[in-house]
């Protein structure tokens, strides 16, 4: 099997996927419930005996000879999301989102004082993507969205404005996790679908505010504070419960969702951002830079960071991983300088003044 390119895995891409898959599933009946969920195979008709390294040696040639390594590596990727070697390991091949931009690079980043070490944070980095989704309407791709909740999900208020409209049916929204696709195009693993809850699937919504439109003036006290371009939706399943191993395998993790703190760190002018987006559908990407202003009242930051269509309701995260920002729009002029979000601190303090606030302090499992 080739993961990238014409290649196959080179010899030692061979021994860091066999040292990942043991790190990650570390004895026979997780690497069984493994090949049986991602691969439909049983293990015991491609590799007997007690030694693991073999085991696993055996698993990876078998893929390599019949085609499936790279269902293999996002099946191993999506059940166990946090493990280090793996995610270090699937960054080559375009199945984890570490394609840093605007001038910023994750080492840089996991290097700064205050962050742990670096495998704890890229753990902690990992298992964020799986809390991240892509927003389909009617089968056309609309934004990104991410789990606050069991089954609360936010986004964009104008991702979801058709269907909030009336112009298209709730039933054709698909919200999607998981989606994996190597870089060269084919997708080993076209992820988890989950919908809207039949009644009262809108929880609450923001409106964008027309100032939108225009450059942003640095210290003015707009857009008002209940302009906020935000929409949380019920997702029937409770997908944040689901776990992300194969089914039966009662030790799996769960998705969870992104915690958002009572009290959402507030950014400032030069501090480092990350967005996890779904630019054009495409499988979940990172794009790093920096804040670049934040308006007098607080209610929009400008920034750095590369977006692209699809962006929309992504999560921006500090360089510590905590939430601070709903991204929702790019500088509106013919030549944009800057990209723009909503600090979820906003978003929480509407959230209060609606009686809405306790959805999104929920403890993740």
């Amino acid at each position: 099997m080739r993961l990238s390119g014409e290649r196959e895995l080179t010899g030692s891409q061979f021994k860091e996927f066999t040292d990942a898959l043991v790190d990650a599933f570390p004895g026979e009946g997780p690497l069984d419930r493994l090949l049986q969920f991602c691969c439909n195979k049983q293990r015991a008709a491609i590799a007997l005996g007690t030694n693991l390294q073999d085991i696993v040696f055996r698993i990876i040639s078998t893929a390599e000879a019949e085609g499936w390594t790279a269902e293999l590596l996002a099946g191993a990727r999506t059940a166990n999301p946090g493990n280090d070697k793996l995610l270090r390991f699937s960054e080559q091949f375009g199945l984890a989102p570490t394609s840093a931009a605007s001038g910023e690079s994750l080492e840089e980043v996991i290097s700064r004082n205050g962050i742990q070490s670096a495998p704890d944070w890229r753990s902690r980095f990992g298992v964020l993507e799986t809390k991240i989704c892509k927003i389909e309407i009617g089968g056309n791709d609309r934004g990104t969205g991410f789990l606050v909740g069991p089954d609360v999900l936010i986004t964009n208020h104008h991702v979801m404005k058709p269907v909030i409209a009336g112009e298209r049916h709730p039933s054709e929204v698909v919200m999607r996790f998981d989606f994996k696709r190597l870089a060269t195009g084919p997708s080993p693993n076209a992820g988890r679908e989950y919908q809207l809850v039949e009644h009262d699937w809108l929880i609450d919504s923001s409106e964008p505010s027309p100032l939108d439109e225009l450059p942003p003036a640095p210290q003015s006290d707009g857009p008002d504070a209940d302009k906020l371009d935000y929409a949380l939706l019920r997702v029937a399943g409770a997908p944040g419960h689901a776990l992300l191993g194969p089914p039966g395998d009662s030790g799996a993790p769960s998705r969870g969702w992104v915690e958002v703190p009572r009290v959402v760190r507030s950014s400032e002018p030069d501090d480092i951002l990350l967005i996890l987006q779904h630019p054009y559908g495409w499988p979940l990407s990172l794009a790093i830079g920096r804040v670049i202003n934040v308006n007098g009242n607080r209610t929009r930051l400008t920034y750095t960071v590369d977006t692209e269509g699809g962006a929309s309701g992504s999560p921006c995260f500090g360089d510590d991983l905590q939430l601070v920002a709903l991204h929702h729009s790019r500088d509106p002029s013919e030549t944009p300088t800057y990209n723009q979000g909503v600090p979820f601190a906003a978003i929480v303090q509407l959230l209060t003044q609606r009686g809405l606030a306790g959805l999104l302090h929920s403890t993740p499992l």
